[in-house]
């Protein structure tokens, strides 16, 4: 439980992110929000992020075993802070609010799981995808939906032009027909801090790409990760830190929960996973799914590969 003593604040944090340095550091405050408290770490361009519980499998989090209102602490966006001998402390001199990390654990890096094929479990959870799609009103649909009416907006219409962009490059790369990575800067170009929420639309789906390529083991994977890596400056910072642990293979643990049950193609665990990626944010766990649904129906073995309807229907 956090204590208070006059302006003093201290947590337990229970584990770390796998992106999270090692050893000692400095930082000062980013930003500050209800559940999160993201630290610009010095000498590097990853964010850590103070969490609680629900903060748990993403790469940079430093997670704390219960959720507080970080804007009731005694925090102003750029004050110093330190990690060193398991104590994340806030403030120069006697810290104002510390978080006792001696006992986290760090959680390992997630791994995409191997998809050769989609089945049955990806047509369960592409339909439950596409429920939550609209229940949370996003403006990305997977390919097949007759339910709502595509969002025709210009900032939709960029994204669906990345998006088909992205596809025919990362299809290309290997091949004699596209020898430079330099054809996926169109793409990206399009993608890349475009779309609503605090982590644009166009940088969720983008991450959830790059996943599935990782799955499928797609001879992109270098590319668009190097890419990436160069087209994150153009979205806000936060945004950009996710895109950067991506592309260095730091993917959130709920995505690796999906991938694993898509690759042992268990549909109801599936549905599951699916529900708890969809619970990140409003959009972006939603965002990022579908990224990667559409990456494996696009990648998984071409036409041929498909073992689905919904694949199919992609092919189609």
């Amino acid at each position: 439980m956090p204590t208070a003593t006059a302006t003093r604040i201290m947590m337990r944090a229970v584990s770390f992110g796998p992106a999270v340095p090692p050893g000692s550091w400095t930082f000062s405050v980013h930003s500050i929000f209800r559940r999160a408290v993201n630290l610009r770490i010095d000498g590097s361009d990853l964010l850590a992020c103070l969490r609680g519980p629900s903060g748990q499998g993403q790469p940079g989090a430093v997670v704390c075993g219960v959720e507080a209102d970080f804007r009731d602490w005694p925090l102003t966006p750029g004050m110093a802070g330190r990690f060193a001998q398991g104590l994340l402390a806030f403030g120069a001199g006697r810290p104002v609010a510390s978080v006792d990390c001696a006992s986290a654990g760090r959680e390992p890096a997630c791994v995409m799981s191997c998809i050769g094929s989609i089945g049955l479990a990806f047509d369960q959870a592409a339909m439950e995808l596409r429920r939550i799609q609209a229940s949370k009103g996003a403006g990305f649909f997977l390919p097949g939906d007759t339910s709502a009416p595509p969002d025709t907006s210009p900032v939709m219409a960029a994204i669906r032009e990345g998006i088909e962009l992205l596809d025919a490059a990362t299809k290309a790369i290997g091949s004699s027909d596209c020898p430079e990575a330099g054809a996926l800067a169109p793409a990206l170009s399009r993608l890349v801090g475009t779309g609503p929420g605090l982590t644009p639309s166009g940088d969720d789906l983008l991450s959830g790409y790059l996943a599935a390529l990782s799955a499928v083991g797609s001879p992109a994977v270098p590319a668009l990760a190097a890419a990436i890596e160069v087209a994150a400056a153009g979205t806000n910072d936060i945004s950009a830190s996710w895109l950067r642990s991506a592309a260095r293979g730091f993917f959130h643990g709920a995505l690796a929960g999906l991938s694993r049950c898509l690759a042992a193609d268990e549909a109801f665990a599936a549905v599951g996973a699916l529900r708890e990626l969809c619970s990140i944010g409003h959009l972006s766990g939603a965002d990022m799914a579908t990224g990667f649904f559409h990456g494996l129906a696009i990648h998984s073995g071409g036409p041929s590969g498909y073992k689905s309807e919904q694949g199919r229907l992609y092919a189609s």
